[in-house]
């Protein structure tokens, strides 16, 4: 997970070619042992690791990051929130997901930008506006972290069983092949001996 920040640095390469002169710095805040391991090694400016959260993914594990990531952003110490993940495409594919998590793209203006001709409807709210916003974009922000923990997880087990996979494949075939040699050395064998008898038999006569 990445939070950005406004301070003198080069910035993030992994982001998209259009975001990253929005940026100078580069925070990032990771789930699992294999990203904080990585990032670790390269000197990063790692901030957090919510490790113990991947091993068994909660709901309740994604409202806490969504909290600490949303009270970042509206304290104005972070610019934008991207959150980077594995997607589980299928039992065999996985790829690597980079999306937008704060700020929220209003939907008039992804409307305006890709239906020039479409005009939201202004609707009545009951409470106001405010405070349904106040209570559901935590609830938004908390779906999609914890939509990529399972996501990632999904991922994870998938390599995993793949990888098993190759490996059983893989051992099946040496077995076979090993097997095969030794049934031959063994006849081999077996075809000497009876030669000799054989042999033997013809030399006494």
């Amino acid at each position: 997970m990445r939070r950005l920040q406004r301070q003198r640095r080069p910035p993030c390469p992994a982001l998209p070619p259009g975001e990253r002169g929005r940026f100078e710095r580069v925070s990032l805040r990771t789930l699992g042992k294999k990203g904080y391991d990585f990032f670790r090694r390269r000197a990063a400016d790692l901030r957090k690791d919510h490790g113990r959260l991947l091993s068994k993914p909660t709901f309740a594990g994604a409202q806490e990051i969504a909290r600490e990531l949303s009270a970042l952003f509206l304290s104005r110490e972070v610019d934008a929130v991207w959150l980077v993940y594995n997607e589980f495409v299928s039992p065999v594919t996985q790829r690597v997901s980079l999306t937008e998590l704060l700020p929220i793209v209003p939907p008039a203006a992804v409307a305006e930008e890709r239906l020039p001709f479409f005009r939201p409807v202004d609707f009545l709210f009951e409470p106001d506006e405010a405070r349904l916003l106040g209570a559901l974009l935590p609830r938004v922000l908390a779906q999609r972290v914890w939509q990529a923990m399972l996501e990632s997880a999904a991922a994870e087990q998938a390599a995993r069983m793949s990888a098993m996979e190759s490996a059983t494949t893989n051992a099946s075939d040496m077995i076979g092949k090993l097997t095969l040699q030794y049934n031959r050395s063994r006849q081999a064998a077996i075809t000497k001996e009876l030669m000799e008898v054989v042999s033997g038999a013809e030399a006494l006569k």
